[in-house]
């Protein structure tokens, strides 16, 4: 059984709408439909889109610059509305960086995501998520450095 849970994930969908036009009916989709799947994380917590963006005419004159395939529309300000203003083109990895389930970590002033900090310091993401999870101290989920099942740190 091959059910799929997004009408995204179908071929049909990925041609018809990508792109600049795609971008646009899948905002409207989120913020006004309802019957959206996504519509709960967006439109139901009160994520709107500015009024001009009804026209695509409109969202293609506001965000047609910077566009190129590939790249997805990003909120800069997650709490905030789809605008010209809140609104860049972004690519996956950085667009999955600006969510709101992301764990956020702060070390000697530096504040990054764990993502970004696993890849900076070289350890697997799921290494330092599990480090976090289980309430290891800042020093210790940053640490490159292996450890054992009770959190001692050794040497490779």
């Amino acid at each position: 059984m091959n059910k799929q849970k997004y009408p995204s994930q179908t071929k049909e969908y990925r041609q018809r709408y990508t792109g600049l036009y795609g971008s646009w009916y899948a905002v409207k989709q989120r913020c006004g439909n309802p019957n959206n799947l996504a519509y709960k994380n967006y439109g139901g917590r009160g994520i709107q889109y500015d009024i001009a963006w009804e026209s695509f005419v409109s969202f293609k004159a506001d965000m047609e610059i910077g566009y190129k395939k590939g790249l997805t529309l990003e909120r800069i300000d997650n709490n905030a509305g789809y605008s010209k203003e809140n609104c860049r083109w972004a690519t996956r990895k950085e667009n999955n960086n600006n969510k709101r389930s992301n764990i956020v970590l702060e070390f000697k002033g530096k504040k990054m995501t764990a993502a970004y900090w696993a890849e900076y310091l070289g350890i697997p993401f799921d290494v330092l998520r599990s480090r976090y999870y289980r309430g290891f101290p800042i020093e210790k989920i940053l640490n490159p450095k292996k450890m054992n099942r009770y959190g001692y740190l050794y040497n490779f």
